[in-house]
């Protein structure tokens, strides 16, 4: 976009568009995938995510210029709620409640590991070749994973549109459990969006680090929450996706209290490796919170998946665009060292909530 003569401003408003598509396609999203079924819904998410790719690509030859560029990162929004929608409701309806924590372990695993991977390589691309480089290698990427969506995964028969009840949404919001793990799913979001801008003010105006170490402390952020994602399934067998819930939103709450008062970079190293695996426990059990909430809830036609993850999807997006701007506000009241105990609050009071629920339900369970 700068090379087309954009401000920061509309630089900012560009990404921006990114949520923009992705709520407006989430009613979509859930419609289709509720009653079309996951795997048709995961096909036309794979056009529109090919679609935005190649136009992002060829706008500058075909002189769309910005509008081009903005129509194609709303498109990139929509294909990727379309997306997730759909396959994680593949997910919940190939497995059991026992193989889910694994599964959805894994997803976020590939996920991490693109989130690392992606960066370099289409810096690697653009140098190589152009604007159009990275675009058309994704694209590559895009036409492999739709042989594979189109071969591999079952049909309708194990993949069935659910077509779930009138009022089911309704009654999804109306249930504690189910909006514990969506606010649990919008507190990880922020807690992890406002690292990003804050971390590198702490790092390199309070300790002096340069922007290339500061690079690879979010790397090993990073690398933290991949590598936490199996003993993340393995707690959840044990204590439950709510009771994991909780403790990562304490552990959190702690570790980001903590890095207000850390004396030097080393403890602030520790505590930020320290936050990602404890972001690890709020984040990938959220899923299968919501599934079992959902299954518990279905009436005779079937589970409405495509409305608990299309749900799941907003609140995510909607954390990440939460996050940085609590932390513009933060730092604007507090400074950069204590803005953290500001951020803090939010996985504390989540927590709080997570705690609490879990009591409800463990005396519940005790009196019957």
């Amino acid at each position: 976009a700068g090379n087309m003569g954009a401000s920061p401003a509309v630089t900012g408003i560009l990404f921006a568009m990114y949520a923009v598509g992705l709520f407006g396609a989430t009613p979509l999203a859930a419609w289709l995938t509720d009653h079309d079924g996951p795997r048709q819904t995961l096909l036309w998410g794979l056009i529109a995510l090919g679609g935005s790719t190649l136009l992002f690509a060829f706008s500058p030859a075909l002189a769309l210029g910005l509008p081009g560029l903005f129509v194609a990162r709303t498109a990139q929004g929509a294909a990727s709620t379309i997306t997730w929608t759909a396959g994680l409701a593949i997910l919940a309806q190939l497995y059991t409640a026992e193989e889910r924590p694994r599964l959805f372990a894994r997803a976020f695993t590939v996920t991490g590991l693109g989130a690392l991977i992606g960066p370099p390589l289409g810096g690697a691309l653009y140098s190589w070749g152009g604007f159009a480089l990275p675009f058309l290698f994704a694209t590559g990427l895009v036409v492999l994973d739709g042989l594979g969506r189109a071969f591999l995964l079952p049909g309708r028969r194990i993949l069935p549109a659910s077509k779930p009840e009138r009022g089911a949404t309704r009654a999804l919001l109306r249930d504690g459990p189910f909006l514990l793990g969506l606010f649990a799913a919008a507190a990880g979001a922020v807690a992890l969006s406002s690292l990003e801008p804050v971390t590198p003010l702490l790092l390199g105006s309070a300790f002096g680090l340069p922007a290339w170490a500061i690079g690879v402390v979010f790397g090993v952020m990073a690398i933290c929450f991949v590598l936490m994602q199996p003993v993340v399934s393995r707690l959840e067998r044990k204590i439950g996706s709510l009771g994991t819930i909780a403790v990562g939103l304490l552990a959190a709450a702690c570790f980001f209290a903590g890095l207000a008062f850390a004396p030097d970079v080393a403890v602030v190293l520790a505590l930020l490796a320290a936050t990602g695996c404890a972001l690890s426990l709020v984040l990938i059990p959220a899923p299968e919170l919501l599934t079992s909430s959902g299954q518990r809830l279905a009436g005779v036609r079937g589970t409405a998946y495509g409305a608990i993850y299309a749900l799941y999807n907003s609140a995510y997006a909607l954390g990440i665009l939460i996050g940085p701007l609590t932390t513009g506000i933060a730092v604007i009241v507090l400074g950069v060292s204590q803005s953290f105990l500001l951020l803090a609050i939010i996985p504390a009071a989540s927590a709080v909530s997570a705690v609490a629920l879990l009591l409800l339900r463990i005396r519940a369970q005790a009196s019957k």
